[in-house]
Protein backbone atom coordinates (compact mmCIF):
# COMPACT_ATOMS: atom_id res chain seq x y z
CA UNK A 1 0.00 0.00 0.00
CA UNK A 2 1.38 3.35 -1.18
CA UNK A 3 0.94 6.25 1.65
CA UNK A 4 1.01 10.11 0.49
CA UNK A 5 1.38 9.38 -3.11
CA UNK A 6 -0.88 11.89 -4.27
CA UNK A 7 0.12 14.45 -1.79
CA UNK A 8 3.80 13.65 -2.55
CA UNK A 9 3.08 14.01 -6.36
CA UNK A 10 1.17 17.34 -6.29
CA UNK A 11 4.04 18.53 -3.53
CA UNK A 12 2.23 18.94 -0.95
CA UNK A 13 4.54 17.24 1.18
CA UNK A 14 7.96 17.28 1.14
CA UNK A 15 8.61 13.79 2.05
CA UNK A 16 8.30 10.99 -0.73
CA UNK A 17 5.36 8.81 -0.70
CA UNK A 18 6.01 5.35 1.15
CA UNK A 19 5.14 1.14 1.05
CA UNK A 20 3.60 -0.79 3.42
CA UNK A 21 2.70 -3.95 3.44
CA UNK A 22 -1.21 -4.52 3.21
CA UNK A 23 -2.32 -7.35 4.80
CA UNK A 24 -5.59 -7.17 3.99
CA UNK A 25 -7.34 -10.48 2.10
CA UNK A 26 -6.87 -9.58 -1.62
CA UNK A 27 -9.51 -11.00 -4.22
CA UNK A 28 -6.48 -12.13 -6.41
CA UNK A 29 -5.96 -14.89 -4.03
CA UNK A 30 -8.34 -17.35 -6.06
CA UNK A 31 -6.57 -16.76 -9.31
CA UNK A 32 -3.34 -17.36 -10.09
CA UNK A 33 -2.44 -13.99 -11.51
CA UNK A 34 -3.57 -10.86 -11.84
CA UNK A 35 -3.46 -7.26 -10.13
CA UNK A 36 -5.78 -5.34 -8.19
CA UNK A 37 -6.24 -2.11 -7.24
CA UNK A 38 -7.85 -0.19 -4.92
CA UNK A 39 -8.12 3.72 -4.54
CA UNK A 40 -8.89 5.67 -1.37
CA UNK A 41 -9.89 9.34 -1.63
CA UNK A 42 -8.31 11.68 0.92
CA UNK A 43 -10.52 13.92 2.76
CA UNK A 44 -9.05 17.07 0.31
CA UNK A 45 -9.30 15.36 -1.92
CA UNK A 46 -11.90 16.87 -5.07
CA UNK A 47 -14.19 15.86 -5.77
CA UNK A 48 -15.08 14.34 -2.56
CA UNK A 49 -17.21 11.90 -4.10
CA UNK A 50 -16.97 10.21 -6.65
CA UNK A 51 -20.98 10.62 -8.03
CA UNK A 52 -19.75 13.81 -8.75
CA UNK A 53 -17.72 12.26 -11.49
CA UNK A 54 -20.77 10.29 -12.51
CA UNK A 55 -23.67 8.33 -10.20
CA UNK A 56 -25.30 5.95 -12.67
CA UNK A 57 -24.36 3.20 -14.16
CA UNK A 58 -24.40 3.92 -18.02
CA UNK A 59 -21.93 7.02 -17.22
CA UNK A 60 -19.26 4.75 -15.76
CA UNK A 61 -19.82 2.49 -18.31
CA UNK A 62 -19.05 5.25 -20.90
CA UNK A 63 -16.12 6.69 -18.55
CA UNK A 64 -13.70 2.92 -18.46
CA UNK A 65 -14.64 2.42 -22.14
CA UNK A 66 -13.59 5.71 -23.36
CA UNK A 67 -10.67 6.61 -20.58
CA UNK A 68 -9.35 3.77 -19.06
CA UNK A 69 -7.82 0.33 -20.73
CA UNK A 70 -10.92 -1.60 -20.42
CA UNK A 71 -11.83 0.22 -24.12
CA UNK A 72 -9.47 -1.96 -25.80
CA UNK A 73 -8.37 -0.01 -29.20
CA UNK A 74 -8.39 -2.78 -31.63
CA UNK A 75 -9.09 -1.28 -35.04
CA UNK A 76 -8.73 -4.57 -37.18
CA UNK A 77 -6.96 -5.77 -34.60
CA UNK A 78 -7.66 -9.15 -32.55
CA UNK A 79 -7.25 -8.73 -28.55
CA UNK A 80 -4.25 -10.12 -27.05
CA UNK A 81 -6.54 -11.95 -24.53
CA UNK A 82 -10.27 -12.30 -24.51
CA UNK A 83 -10.91 -9.85 -21.91
CA UNK A 84 -13.92 -10.31 -19.38
CA UNK A 85 -15.33 -6.22 -17.46
CA UNK A 86 -17.63 -6.55 -15.14
CA UNK A 87 -18.74 -2.67 -13.50
CA UNK A 88 -20.33 -2.91 -9.46
CA UNK A 89 -21.37 0.66 -8.59
CA UNK A 90 -22.33 1.10 -5.26
CA UNK A 91 -24.15 4.09 -3.75
CA UNK A 92 -24.94 4.25 -0.28
CA UNK A 93 -26.77 0.46 0.09
CA UNK A 94 -28.10 0.66 -3.51
CA UNK A 95 -25.56 -1.61 -5.40
CA UNK A 96 -25.80 -1.96 -9.62
CA UNK A 97 -23.86 -4.45 -11.50
CA UNK A 98 -23.46 -5.21 -15.67
CA UNK A 99 -21.02 -6.48 -17.57
CA UNK A 100 -19.09 -4.43 -19.75
CA UNK A 101 -17.92 -4.97 -23.61
CA UNK A 102 -13.75 -4.31 -23.48
CA UNK A 103 -13.48 -2.22 -26.62
CA UNK A 104 -13.01 1.28 -27.12
CA UNK A 105 -16.57 3.23 -27.64
CA UNK A 106 -16.77 4.34 -31.54
CA UNK A 107 -19.21 7.36 -31.82
CA UNK A 108 -20.63 5.34 -34.77
CA UNK A 109 -21.67 2.47 -33.12
CA UNK A 110 -24.19 4.70 -30.89
CA UNK A 111 -27.79 3.31 -31.10
CA UNK A 112 -31.31 5.32 -31.32
CA UNK A 113 -34.80 4.66 -32.69
CA UNK A 114 -34.88 5.90 -35.34
CA UNK A 115 -31.96 4.78 -36.19
CA UNK A 116 -28.69 7.07 -37.21
CA UNK A 117 -27.87 7.39 -40.63
CA UNK A 118 -23.82 6.88 -40.45
CA UNK A 119 -22.12 6.15 -43.17
CA UNK A 120 -19.05 4.10 -43.65
CA UNK A 121 -16.76 6.14 -46.41
CA UNK A 122 -14.47 2.80 -46.50
CA UNK A 123 -17.26 0.38 -47.35
CA UNK A 124 -18.90 2.62 -49.67
CA UNK A 125 -16.37 3.66 -51.73
CA UNK A 126 -15.29 -0.23 -52.31
CA UNK A 127 -18.40 -0.12 -54.46
CA UNK A 128 -18.57 3.27 -56.10
CA UNK A 129 -16.15 5.87 -57.40
CA UNK A 130 -14.40 8.08 -55.23
CA UNK A 131 -15.22 10.77 -57.81
CA UNK A 132 -18.81 9.79 -58.64
CA UNK A 133 -21.85 11.84 -57.34
CA UNK A 134 -23.54 10.32 -54.52
CA UNK A 135 -26.94 8.50 -55.01
CA UNK A 136 -30.16 10.00 -53.02
CA UNK A 137 -30.43 7.22 -50.66
CA UNK A 138 -27.13 8.14 -49.21
CA UNK A 139 -26.86 11.95 -49.08
CA UNK A 140 -28.27 13.55 -45.78
CA UNK A 141 -26.68 11.12 -42.99
CA UNK A 142 -26.20 12.22 -39.67
CA UNK A 143 -22.37 11.29 -39.23
CA UNK A 144 -19.26 9.63 -41.59
CA UNK A 145 -16.70 7.26 -40.49
CA UNK A 146 -13.76 5.61 -41.54
CA UNK A 147 -10.78 3.53 -41.11
CA UNK A 148 -7.53 3.32 -42.76
CA UNK A 149 -5.03 0.98 -42.67
CA UNK A 150 -0.80 1.89 -42.85
CA UNK A 151 -1.16 1.80 -46.72
CA UNK A 152 -3.66 3.80 -47.24
CA UNK A 153 -2.44 6.53 -44.81
CA UNK A 154 0.84 6.53 -46.53
CA UNK A 155 -1.27 7.03 -50.04
CA UNK A 156 -3.22 9.86 -48.67
CA UNK A 157 0.23 11.26 -47.70
CA UNK A 158 2.44 13.23 -49.55
CA UNK A 159 5.45 11.75 -51.48
CA UNK A 160 7.90 14.06 -48.72
CA UNK A 161 5.91 13.12 -46.02
CA UNK A 162 6.28 9.26 -46.97
CA UNK A 163 10.21 9.72 -47.30
CA UNK A 164 10.07 11.85 -44.02
CA UNK A 165 7.96 9.25 -42.13
CA UNK A 166 9.19 5.60 -44.02
CA UNK A 167 10.66 4.69 -40.35
CA UNK A 168 7.78 4.71 -38.49
CA UNK A 169 5.62 3.38 -41.32
CA UNK A 170 7.66 0.65 -41.12
CA UNK A 171 8.15 0.47 -37.44
CA UNK A 172 4.67 1.26 -35.96
CA UNK A 173 2.21 0.26 -38.48
CA UNK A 174 -0.44 3.57 -37.85
CA UNK A 175 -4.39 2.76 -38.11
CA UNK A 176 -6.46 5.76 -38.14
CA UNK A 177 -10.26 5.47 -36.94
CA UNK A 178 -12.12 8.98 -37.73
CA UNK A 179 -15.86 9.93 -37.43
CA UNK A 180 -17.77 13.15 -37.89
CA UNK A 181 -21.08 14.33 -37.17
CA UNK A 182 -23.53 16.64 -39.19
CA UNK A 183 -23.65 18.51 -36.62
CA UNK A 184 -21.58 19.73 -33.63
CA UNK A 185 -24.11 19.44 -31.62
CA UNK A 186 -24.90 15.99 -31.99
CA UNK A 187 -21.79 15.36 -29.81
CA UNK A 188 -24.32 16.18 -26.88
CA UNK A 189 -27.29 13.51 -28.22
CA UNK A 190 -24.55 11.28 -28.13
CA UNK A 191 -23.37 11.49 -24.57
CA UNK A 192 -26.70 11.18 -23.89
CA UNK A 193 -27.49 8.33 -25.38
CA UNK A 194 -24.76 6.05 -23.89
CA UNK A 195 -24.29 8.47 -20.73
CA UNK A 196 -27.77 9.79 -20.08
CA UNK A 197 -25.80 13.05 -19.72
CA UNK A 198 -25.14 16.27 -21.57
CA UNK A 199 -23.52 17.93 -19.95
CA UNK A 200 -20.66 15.58 -19.30
CA UNK A 201 -18.07 14.73 -22.70
CA UNK A 202 -16.78 11.51 -22.53
CA UNK A 203 -17.32 11.30 -26.03
CA UNK A 204 -16.33 14.54 -27.73
CA UNK A 205 -13.96 15.61 -30.92
CA UNK A 206 -10.41 15.64 -30.80
CA UNK A 207 -7.29 13.56 -31.46
CA UNK A 208 -6.83 10.68 -29.62
CA UNK A 209 -3.35 8.65 -29.55
CA UNK A 210 -3.36 4.95 -28.82
CA UNK A 211 -0.48 2.60 -28.26
CA UNK A 212 -0.90 -1.55 -28.59
CA UNK A 213 -4.61 -1.36 -27.89
CA UNK A 214 -4.73 1.43 -25.33
CA UNK A 215 -5.53 4.87 -25.34
CA UNK A 216 -2.63 7.56 -24.37
CA UNK A 217 -3.46 10.42 -22.39
CA UNK A 218 -5.97 13.23 -23.27
CA UNK A 219 -7.45 14.46 -26.47
CA UNK A 220 -5.38 17.20 -28.27
CA UNK A 221 -6.51 19.71 -30.50
CA UNK A 222 -6.73 18.73 -34.17
CA UNK A 223 -4.87 21.46 -36.25
CA UNK A 224 -6.50 21.56 -39.47
CA UNK A 225 -4.31 23.91 -42.20
CA UNK A 226 -7.56 24.01 -44.07
CA UNK A 227 -11.40 23.22 -43.12
CA UNK A 228 -10.52 24.50 -39.78
CA UNK A 229 -14.19 24.85 -38.17
CA UNK A 230 -15.30 22.04 -39.55
CA UNK A 231 -12.13 20.29 -38.02
CA UNK A 232 -13.23 21.07 -34.70
CA UNK A 233 -15.95 18.47 -35.16
CA UNK A 234 -14.24 15.86 -36.05
CA UNK A 235 -12.65 12.78 -33.82
CA UNK A 236 -9.85 10.86 -34.28
CA UNK A 237 -7.89 8.38 -32.94
CA UNK A 238 -4.50 7.41 -34.66
CA UNK A 239 -3.27 3.67 -33.46
CA UNK A 240 0.78 2.86 -33.05
CA UNK A 241 2.21 -0.46 -32.45
CA UNK A 242 5.01 -1.20 -30.50
CA UNK A 243 5.74 2.69 -29.40
CA UNK A 244 7.28 3.01 -26.55
CA UNK A 245 5.31 5.89 -24.58
CA UNK A 246 7.32 8.25 -21.30
CA UNK A 247 6.29 7.04 -17.92
CA UNK A 248 3.39 8.74 -17.46
CA UNK A 249 1.71 7.32 -20.87
CA UNK A 250 0.68 10.90 -21.90
CA UNK A 251 2.88 11.36 -25.31
CA UNK A 252 4.98 9.08 -27.60
CA UNK A 253 8.01 9.52 -29.28
CA UNK A 254 8.01 13.48 -31.43
CA UNK A 255 8.73 11.89 -34.62
CA UNK A 256 5.40 9.15 -34.34
CA UNK A 257 3.33 12.30 -32.82
CA UNK A 258 4.08 14.13 -35.99
CA UNK A 259 3.09 11.93 -37.87
CA UNK A 260 -0.10 11.25 -35.76
CA UNK A 261 -0.86 15.04 -36.18
CA UNK A 262 -0.20 14.95 -39.89
CA UNK A 263 -2.26 12.57 -40.37
CA UNK A 264 -5.04 14.06 -38.33
CA UNK A 265 -4.88 16.92 -40.47
CA UNK A 266 -5.10 14.38 -44.15
CA UNK A 267 -8.37 12.90 -42.37
CA UNK A 268 -9.67 16.47 -42.40
CA UNK A 269 -8.84 17.53 -45.47
CA UNK A 270 -10.53 13.89 -46.94
CA UNK A 271 -13.57 14.41 -44.44
CA UNK A 272 -14.28 18.11 -45.56
CA UNK A 273 -13.93 16.92 -49.05
CA UNK A 274 -16.95 13.90 -47.98
CA UNK A 275 -19.08 16.79 -46.69
CA UNK A 276 -21.77 16.42 -49.88
CA UNK A 277 -23.10 13.12 -47.88
CA UNK A 278 -24.22 15.32 -44.91
CA UNK A 279 -27.33 16.66 -43.71
CA UNK A 280 -26.94 20.57 -43.78
CA UNK A 281 -24.63 21.75 -40.34
CA UNK A 282 -27.55 24.06 -39.92
CA UNK A 283 -30.20 21.42 -39.80
CA UNK A 284 -32.01 21.77 -35.93
CA UNK A 285 -30.34 18.98 -34.13
CA UNK A 286 -32.85 18.03 -31.70
CA UNK A 287 -33.96 14.41 -30.78
CA UNK A 288 -37.67 14.52 -31.41
CA UNK A 289 -36.26 15.17 -35.18
CA UNK A 290 -37.13 12.07 -36.94
CA UNK A 291 -35.74 11.55 -40.55
CA UNK A 292 -37.99 13.85 -42.93
CA UNK A 293 -36.31 11.67 -45.97
CA UNK A 294 -38.55 8.26 -45.11
CA UNK A 295 -41.86 9.21 -45.74
CA UNK A 296 -45.25 11.77 -45.34
CA UNK A 297 -45.65 10.60 -42.00
CA UNK A 298 -42.78 10.83 -40.20
CA UNK A 299 -42.78 14.23 -41.73
CA UNK A 300 -45.67 15.16 -39.82
CA UNK A 301 -44.39 13.48 -36.98
CA UNK A 302 -40.95 15.95 -37.38
CA UNK A 303 -42.99 19.41 -37.18
CA UNK A 304 -45.70 18.31 -34.97
CA UNK A 305 -43.02 17.28 -32.47
CA UNK A 306 -41.01 20.21 -33.04
CA UNK A 307 -44.07 23.06 -32.63
CA UNK A 308 -44.44 21.17 -28.99
CA UNK A 309 -40.45 22.18 -28.06
CA UNK A 310 -40.44 25.07 -29.75
CA UNK A 311 -43.13 27.28 -30.39
CA UNK A 312 -43.60 30.73 -31.77
CA UNK A 313 -45.86 32.85 -30.98
CA UNK A 314 -45.78 36.38 -32.59
CA UNK A 315 -49.34 36.49 -34.55
CA UNK A 316 -50.21 37.99 -37.22
CA UNK A 317 -46.85 36.12 -38.35
CA UNK A 318 -48.22 32.55 -39.43
CA UNK A 319 -45.41 30.33 -38.02
CA UNK A 320 -46.01 28.57 -35.05
CA UNK A 321 -42.86 27.05 -34.14
CA UNK A 322 -39.55 28.12 -34.48
CA UNK A 323 -37.47 27.04 -38.17
CA UNK A 324 -36.44 23.82 -39.05
CA UNK A 325 -34.81 24.35 -41.84
CA UNK A 326 -33.64 26.82 -44.37
CA UNK A 327 -36.87 27.12 -46.09
CA UNK A 328 -38.27 28.24 -42.65
CA UNK A 329 -35.80 31.02 -42.24
CA UNK A 330 -36.75 32.42 -45.84
CA UNK A 331 -40.21 32.45 -45.23
CA UNK A 332 -40.46 33.80 -41.70
CA UNK A 333 -37.68 36.96 -42.99
CA UNK A 334 -40.46 37.42 -45.38
CA UNK A 335 -43.23 37.94 -43.18
CA UNK A 336 -41.36 39.56 -41.01
CA UNK A 337 -40.31 41.88 -43.73
CA UNK A 338 -43.86 42.30 -45.13
CA UNK A 339 -45.03 43.76 -41.70
CA UNK A 340 -42.48 46.34 -41.83
CA UNK A 341 -39.94 45.11 -38.99
CA UNK A 342 -36.70 45.77 -41.41
CA UNK A 343 -37.24 49.60 -42.42
CA UNK A 344 -37.20 49.80 -46.13
CA UNK A 345 -36.16 46.90 -47.65
CA UNK A 346 -36.86 46.17 -50.95
CA UNK A 347 -36.83 42.39 -52.36
CA UNK A 348 -35.95 42.02 -55.64
CA UNK A 349 -35.66 38.33 -55.87
CA UNK A 350 -35.03 35.16 -54.16
CA UNK A 351 -33.71 31.82 -56.05
CA UNK A 352 -32.57 28.19 -54.96
CA UNK A 353 -30.15 27.65 -58.36
CA UNK A 354 -28.39 30.39 -58.56
CA UNK A 355 -24.74 30.60 -56.29
CA UNK A 356 -26.64 33.21 -53.78
CA UNK A 357 -29.71 33.49 -52.72
CA UNK A 358 -31.70 36.73 -52.40
CA UNK A 359 -31.07 40.49 -53.67
CA UNK A 360 -32.40 43.29 -51.66
CA UNK A 361 -32.10 46.98 -51.40
CA UNK A 362 -33.19 49.53 -48.44
CA UNK A 363 -34.90 52.63 -49.55
CA UNK A 364 -37.28 54.93 -47.42
CA UNK A 365 -37.59 57.96 -46.20
CA UNK A 366 -35.31 59.06 -43.56
CA UNK A 367 -38.98 59.59 -41.21
CA UNK A 368 -39.51 55.66 -41.68
CA UNK A 369 -40.95 53.89 -38.50
CA UNK A 370 -38.21 52.35 -37.19
CA UNK A 371 -35.10 53.54 -39.36
CA UNK A 372 -33.49 55.23 -36.72
CA UNK A 373 -31.99 53.91 -33.42
CA UNK A 374 -34.07 55.57 -30.92
CA UNK A 375 -32.28 53.05 -27.77
CA UNK A 376 -32.45 49.67 -26.20
CA UNK A 377 -36.05 49.71 -25.64
CA UNK A 378 -37.23 51.43 -28.44
CA UNK A 379 -36.47 50.78 -32.38
CA UNK A 380 -33.18 48.64 -31.60
CA UNK A 381 -32.57 47.36 -34.82
CA UNK A 382 -32.69 50.92 -36.05
CA UNK A 383 -29.30 52.27 -37.85
CA UNK A 384 -27.58 55.48 -36.56
CA UNK A 385 -28.43 59.23 -37.60
CA UNK A 386 -24.61 58.55 -38.67
CA UNK A 387 -25.44 56.07 -40.81
CA UNK A 388 -28.56 57.52 -42.00
CA UNK A 389 -26.70 60.76 -43.48
CA UNK A 390 -27.78 64.16 -44.11
CA UNK A 391 -30.26 63.21 -46.88
CA UNK A 392 -33.99 63.24 -47.32
CA UNK A 393 -33.71 59.30 -48.25
CA UNK A 394 -31.91 56.36 -46.70
CA UNK A 395 -31.14 54.38 -50.07
CA UNK A 396 -28.09 51.38 -49.98
CA UNK A 397 -26.90 49.81 -53.14
CA UNK A 398 -28.44 46.11 -53.78
CA UNK A 399 -27.06 43.68 -51.45
CA UNK A 400 -26.68 39.77 -52.03
CA UNK A 401 -27.79 38.31 -49.27
CA UNK A 402 -27.79 34.26 -48.35
CA UNK A 403 -30.32 32.67 -46.04
CA UNK A 404 -29.60 29.56 -43.85
CA UNK A 405 -31.08 27.77 -40.87
CA UNK A 406 -28.20 28.53 -38.37
CA UNK A 407 -24.97 30.44 -39.20
CA UNK A 408 -22.80 27.23 -38.71
CA UNK A 409 -24.05 25.96 -42.12
CA UNK A 410 -22.85 29.35 -43.73
CA UNK A 411 -19.14 28.83 -42.65
CA UNK A 412 -19.44 25.30 -43.86
CA UNK A 413 -20.05 26.64 -46.80
CA UNK A 414 -17.91 29.27 -47.01
CA UNK A 415 -14.67 26.75 -46.04
CA UNK A 416 -16.30 23.59 -48.51
CA UNK A 417 -14.52 23.31 -51.83
CA UNK A 418 -17.68 22.49 -53.19
CA UNK A 419 -19.17 25.27 -52.99
CA UNK A 420 -18.87 28.31 -54.74
CA UNK A 421 -19.89 30.74 -52.65
CA UNK A 422 -17.09 33.62 -51.16
CA UNK A 423 -16.76 35.64 -48.36
CA UNK A 424 -16.67 38.87 -50.06
CA UNK A 425 -19.43 38.82 -52.21
CA UNK A 426 -22.34 38.48 -49.23
CA UNK A 427 -23.28 41.57 -47.53
CA UNK A 428 -26.43 39.53 -45.07
CA UNK A 429 -26.82 36.09 -43.84
CA UNK A 430 -30.06 35.73 -42.83
CA UNK A 431 -30.32 32.43 -40.16
CA UNK A 432 -32.48 31.65 -37.37
CA UNK A 433 -29.08 31.35 -34.82
CA UNK A 434 -26.10 29.75 -33.86
CA UNK A 435 -25.03 26.25 -32.65
CA UNK A 436 -21.42 26.48 -32.74
CA UNK A 437 -20.40 28.86 -29.41
CA UNK A 438 -17.49 30.33 -32.16
CA UNK A 439 -15.64 29.59 -35.52
CA UNK A 440 -12.66 29.55 -35.96
CA UNK A 441 -11.09 32.15 -38.47
CA UNK A 442 -14.09 34.01 -37.93
CA UNK A 443 -14.82 36.79 -35.46
CA UNK A 444 -19.19 37.04 -34.59
CA UNK A 445 -19.70 39.93 -32.67
CA UNK A 446 -23.32 41.79 -31.43
CA UNK A 447 -24.26 44.94 -32.02
CA UNK A 448 -24.56 46.97 -28.94
CA UNK A 449 -25.12 50.55 -28.45
CA UNK A 450 -21.15 51.33 -28.78
CA UNK A 451 -21.17 49.72 -32.10
CA UNK A 452 -24.03 50.93 -33.39
CA UNK A 453 -21.92 53.00 -36.18
CA UNK A 454 -20.91 49.31 -37.54
CA UNK A 455 -24.89 48.70 -38.35
CA UNK A 456 -24.93 49.49 -42.21
CA UNK A 457 -28.64 48.26 -42.76
CA UNK A 458 -31.65 48.03 -40.26
CA UNK A 459 -31.87 44.99 -38.73
CA UNK A 460 -28.13 43.48 -38.70
CA UNK A 461 -27.92 42.00 -35.04
CA UNK A 462 -24.45 40.81 -35.46
CA UNK A 463 -21.32 41.20 -37.52
CA UNK A 464 -19.33 38.50 -39.25
CA UNK A 465 -15.73 38.78 -39.98
CA UNK A 466 -13.05 36.95 -41.76
CA UNK A 467 -9.48 36.63 -40.86
CA UNK A 468 -7.48 38.75 -42.72
CA UNK A 469 -10.30 40.35 -44.70
CA UNK A 470 -11.72 43.81 -44.54
CA UNK A 471 -15.20 42.84 -45.66
CA UNK A 472 -18.16 42.59 -43.40
CA UNK A 473 -21.07 40.45 -43.09
CA UNK A 474 -23.88 41.58 -41.75
CA UNK A 475 -26.32 38.57 -39.62
CA UNK A 476 -30.20 39.05 -38.84
CA UNK A 477 -30.55 36.87 -36.43
CA UNK A 478 -34.09 35.58 -36.21
CA UNK A 479 -34.10 34.50 -33.12
CA UNK A 480 -32.95 37.65 -31.69
CA UNK A 481 -35.09 40.03 -33.46
CA UNK A 482 -38.18 37.65 -32.70
CA UNK A 483 -37.02 37.63 -29.17
CA UNK A 484 -37.64 41.66 -29.16
CA UNK A 485 -41.25 41.54 -30.83
CA UNK A 486 -42.18 39.41 -27.85
CA UNK A 487 -40.36 41.93 -25.38
CA UNK A 488 -42.52 44.74 -27.05
CA UNK A 489 -39.00 46.23 -28.40
CA UNK A 490 -39.49 45.92 -32.39
CA UNK A 491 -43.10 46.90 -33.43
CA UNK A 492 -44.43 45.96 -36.81
CA UNK A 493 -45.37 49.18 -38.47
CA UNK A 494 -47.29 48.00 -40.85
CA UNK A 495 -50.25 45.93 -38.63
CA UNK A 496 -52.27 49.18 -38.65
CA UNK A 497 -51.93 49.12 -34.90
CA UNK A 498 -53.59 45.47 -34.71
CA UNK A 499 -52.92 44.45 -31.04
CA UNK A 500 -50.40 41.56 -30.40
CA UNK A 501 -51.87 38.94 -28.06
Amino acid sequence: RMQYGRAWAKAERTETAYMVEDSNPSPLEQHSRGTYIQVQLSSDTRPRSLNKIASTLNAWKVILRTKTAIGQVLLAREPVVALQAKLKLIDDNKTDETDIEATFLYPHTSKRTPPFRFLNLVEYYATHHEQSKPPTDKVRQDGLYLEWDTERIQKEFSADQRTKYAEQFKAYTPVIYAFVPYNVRLWVELNQIEAGIERRAYINPGLMLAVNRQRLGELSEIKAKRYEHFGKSVFIIVHFDNVKPDQGRKTIDANAEELAKDAADRVVQYLGKQSIFLRPSGDAPTPEQRQIEKDHGDWVFNVRSHAQVAPLHIPPVTYVSTPLAEQDVVGLFHQLSSLGVFAGIQIFATSQTHTYDCLIQFDCDKDEPGLIYKGKEENPLGISTYIRGGGARFSTKQLTVEFKNNLDALITDLESDNSPKAFGNIDICVCWGQISESFKGYELESITEAKLDERQFPGITHLLRHNGDAHVIGIIMLNTVTDMIRAGKVSMPLLDDTPLS
